[in-house]
């Protein structure tokens, strides 16, 4: 919890800088359980009074070749990484469309995704899989959605984030040769 106490005092100060009230909630969860996906968003209602937008910047992906995942770990990297990024963004969005939608202004539904759904990246199998899944299932909610809604939905597709991460798992090198863009 301190790593995201951190990232939310440097929201506030932020908004400071902005001339705006500090007022972020930090709130930990487990995106691939549904009662931590309800009681988040919960806690946002309770916190605020409701949602204007919700950033759905979660990932979960083990960086290794599919052929280099033990036979035994298998089945587990792939519901793992499944029930992150997938079913973790359908529950958020499941639980936050009701407040979104009682907004009377227009409220934002923000998906953090990855070019990896879009181009192979060595070690990225399962995420990139992840990823282009939940393309698929916010395009369908977005025709879901109706004007009278006032909900924008966003896709976002950064490439690879220099975090210490990334560096470690995946070279420059390796990216630049199997990205044909």
């Amino acid at each position: 919890m301190s790593r995201l106490r951190r990232v939310a005092d440097k929201c506030d100060q932020a908004a400071l800088k902005l001339g705006l009230t500090p007022n972020c909630l930090a709130i930990s969860a487990d995106c691939a359980e549904q009662s931590d996906c309800k009681a988040f968003v919960h806690g946002v209602k309770r916190e605020f009074g409701g949602l204007d937008m919700l950033i759905i910047n979660h990932a979960w992906g083990r960086i290794q070749r599919l052929e280099d995942i033990p036979e035994s770990e298998l089945a587990g990297a792939c519901r793992d990484c499944f029930q992150a990024n997938v079913d973790g963004s359908i529950m958020l969005s499941y639980y936050a469309l009701p407040l979104l939608r009682r907004r009377r202004r227009r409220t934002h539904l923000l998906f953090v995704s990855s070019m990896s759904a879009f181009y192979g990246v060595p070690k990225l199998s399962l995420y990139g899989s992840s990823k282009i899944a939940m393309h698929r299932f916010f395009d369908c909610l977005r025709l879901e959605l109706s004007a009278d809604d006032n909900i924008t939905l966003t896709v976002g597709c950064p490439g690879l984030i220099g975090t210490s991460h990334a560096g470690l798992y995946i070279p420059y090198k390796d990216m630049e040769s199997s990205m044909d863009v």
